[in-house]
């Protein structure tokens, strides 16, 4: 006989790892076998394996919007205030950060991930902390990247949430949208070293770190000796 305490602490750890797709034997064995596979047999297993856990995946993307849309401004802002940006991670991506960057599967904290990007500090202040104070059940961390946080690629400003739905781990970030264009810009460089053996270079290096310095500011800037405000760059 099943207690209720049982339920509960298996539910209560449930929310607390990536125990949906544990679940899935053929993921507790791609896991256990995946050192024992060549790269190809590895790629295809895993494959098979994110298919058959895509009605899971959109599931948990659909609450996950649900979730996220319930504290976003709906009066008083104007309609291009944020954006709000949801995917499940592509293919390519997962193969990457399993296989090349040999993460686990029972680990990948993003299969399901969002990013909500405003114009308005205040206002994003605001869902930040109607986020937090509404949805406690569902996040697990979070953090804000502080300045000198990453000296090796220069990446702060932005807030960072692990929210745990139905079982499965989901990361949304939340930042200036000015922020998020010189992410994507500086994106870049950490996609072309992130899988290689040995550190960034110092031109990429100080290159990512400019590039966060400037997502990170309201001034204007220069670009072949004109002076451009923000707005009429990204508008």
């Amino acid at each position: 006989m099943i207690r209720l305490t049982d339920l509960l602490k298996e539910q209560q750890e449930l929310n607390e790892k990536n125990d949906a797709l544990l679940i899935d034997k053929a993921v507790r064995k791609f896991i256990a076998l995946k050192d024992k596979r060549s790269t190809e047999e590895n790629i295809e297993i895993l494959k098979d394996i994110v298919k058959q856990n895509t009605e899971l995946l959109k599931d948990v993307r659909d609450k996950f919007y649900n979730i996220v849309d319930k504290n976003l401004p709906k009066k008083g802002v104007s309609p291009n205030a944020y954006k709000f940006l949801y995917q499940i991670k592509s293919m390519e991506s997962i193969i990457d950060k399993i296989i090349t960057r040999d993460r686990d599967l029972g680990e990948l904290g993003d299969m399901v991930r969002g990013a909500v990007l405003f114009r308005d500090g205040e206002a994003m202040d605001d869902f930040i902390s109607d986020l937090k104070r509404k949805n406690k059940r569902y996040i697990t961390d979070y953090e804000f990247k502080s300045k000198g946080s990453d000296p090796e690629y220069g990446y702060y400003g932005s807030h960072h949430f692990d929210l745990n739905i139905d079982g499965l781990d989901v990361e949304l970030q939340v930042m200036p949208d000015k922020l998020w264009k010189y992410k994507e810009a500086a994106h870049d460089i950490y996609t072309k070293w992130r899988s290689k053996k040995g550190k960034i270079d110092n031109f990429d290096r100080n290159l990512s770190k400019k590039l966060f310095r400037i997502g990170n500011t309201t001034e204007s800037i220069e670009i072949d000796g004109e002076i451009f405000e923000y707005d009429t760059i990204f508008d």
